[in-house]
């Protein structure tokens, strides 16, 4: 299970990790990119995706809540300009663990709002409108809101573990 559970979150971090080259190309004014540029975000956006993948499979199977650590290596990738995701993840990975509807619309709205402000610019001038920017935007839109989705399995409860009683065992419950 936790083998499985790893592996498809680094091939979810892998994706995650095209996406963020992608909408960088996208939205870049003057794109000038290095394969080790490339590779470093491909590499630590594997390494955090295999992190979560560790946590959920560990959540499901039960074990050590330690294991809400396995994703910390990885946050090395957001010592950079990629820094400017966080906050508007965050508040994604709020509004999908808040019940109140009205305050995930709030948070969500938020959300967008500390996405596109560094993305465009305070003054709305980052850059001409191009149908390249706008769908870079876009990107940048969806690639926020699956990192915060990644948070929020991170940050989800985690149910303590179940005590199995042998069979034909009674098991006392109080009322």
């Amino acid at each position: 299970m936790m083998l499985g559970a790893a592996g498809r979150g680094a091939l979810a971090g892998l994706a995650w990790g095209l996406l963020a080259r992608l909408f960088m190309r996208l939205i870049a004014t003057t794109p000038e990119f290095t394969w080790g540029g490339t590779l470093a975000i491909l590499g630590f956006s594997t390494l955090l995706g295999t992190g979560l993948g560790l946590v959920v499979g560990a959540r499901r199977g039960g074990r050590s809540r330690w294991w809400r650590l396995a994703p910390v290596p990885g946050l090395v990738l957001f010592m950079s300009p990629g820094m400017t995701l966080v906050p508007g993840a965050v508040l994604v990975a709020l509004a999908l663990a808040v019940r109140s509807r009205a305050a995930t619309v709030l948070l969500l709205l938020a959300a967008l709002i500390a996405v596109v402000v560094p993305a465009v610019g305070l003054d709305g001038e980052g850059g001409e409108a191009s149908p390249t920017g706008s769908l870079g935007l876009a990107l940048v839109i969806v690639a926020v809101g699956l990192l915060g989705v990644g948070f929020h399995e991170w940050w989800r409860r985690w149910a303590p573990p179940t005590r199995h009683t042998p069979a034909g065992a009674r098991s006392e419950t109080r009322v």
